[in-house]
């Protein structure tokens, strides 16, 4: 049997974004919000130790992938890339 929830105070502002996301998938708040429960249920969050053993197999795998391909980028030249992307200098 189907439940009625009703979440209260919530801010315009986020209720506009929920409205933005939910049209995006042409859907109702209220079937944006359902599958995104439906989702969270399903997927269950993971632990700190379980996400940083995911980003340990990450990097490994990129370091892999790197020392495989005889690349002569290093590890300055992408952190030098990524401030450059990002507005920040070292000078």
């Amino acid at each position: 049997m189907p439940v009625d929830i009703t979440i209260e105070d919530v801010p315009e502002q986020l209720r506009d974004q929920l409205a933005a996301l939910a049209a995006s998938r042409h859907q109702s708040i209220e079937a944006f919000l359902l599958d995104e429960f439906k989702r969270m249920i399903e997927k269950p969050e993971k632990t700190k130790q379980e996400k940083i053993e995911h980003n340990r197999k990450i990097i490994q795998r990129a370091r892999e992938r790197l020392k495989n391909s005889n690349s002569q980028v290093t590890s300055e030249m992408i952190v030098e890339s990524i401030r450059r992307a990002r507005g920040v200098y070292d000078d």
